[in-house]
């Protein structure tokens, strides 16, 4: 295997590995085989993530691409910038331990994407969409365990605070509500619900008043 086929079975393996990293973003790129899943909120796994971005930056900057293609060169750049800015908004940003919107904006963007997906039968949505509700407890605990409320500043809790109201409200209507799938309705019930909880624990400062 030449340096640049090599790069090329590194690139893939990279990329298979954030998709199961990250479910939601997965369905939003059109990799299906997660779309029952939410995904992971725990230290540990974020430590995992951490260590992703750091490992393939490393792959990626220490290859010597002189005798590559024009393609693989540039395709190499690109990848030193996606997992250096990946590398970023892990180590620095923090967000996860700091916005209390990205859960739930991932938990909603989730659900509504594989709503979208019409070319898949019915039952298939609807069974992956009942899988990803059925994890937000976990999903949610989890986010709350890791999230330093004294690093959230009041957009990102308001986000989260209109986010989860918005969840409240639209869910119990969405027009997929109405398919005769077994525990679907009261599954779009409890994820509003536990939406709504998450937002009114993690910005206890706000006023969380439905309407």
């Amino acid at each position: 295997m030449s340096e640049e086929q090599q790069f090329y079975a590194d690139l893939r393996t990279c990329l298979d590995g954030f998709l199961k990293q990250a479910p939601v973003a997965a369905t939003y790129l059109g990799d299906h085989r997660f779309d029952h899943e939410l995904g992971s909120y725990t230290e540990e796994s974020l430590e995992e993530r951490r260590q992703w971005a750091r490992r393939w930056l490393a792959v990626f900057t220490d290859a010597d691409d002189r005798q590559w293609s024009q393609t693989a060169k540039i395709d190499r750049t690109m990848m030193i910038h996606v997992t250096r800015r990946m590398q970023r908004s892990l180590e620095r940003l923090r967000m996860e331990y700091r916005n209390p919107n990205t859960p739930v904006e991932q938990a909603l963007n989730g659900l509504f994407l594989i709503a979208q997906r019409t070319a898949v039968a019915l039952e298939q949505r609807l069974a992956n969409v009942c899988g990803r509700m059925r994890q937000l407890p976990r999903y949610l605990a989890e986010a709350r365990a890791v999230l330093v409320p004294s690093e959230a500043c009041p957009f990102w809790a308001e986000s989260a605070l209109r986010f989860a109201r918005a969840g409240t409200r639209l869910l119990p209507l969405w027009p997929l509500a109405a398919a005769p799938f077994p525990g679907l309705r009261s599954d779009l019930e409890k994820a509003a619900h536990l939406l709504a909880a998450f937002a009114r624990r993690v910005t206890p400062t706000l006023d969380f008043t439905p309407g």
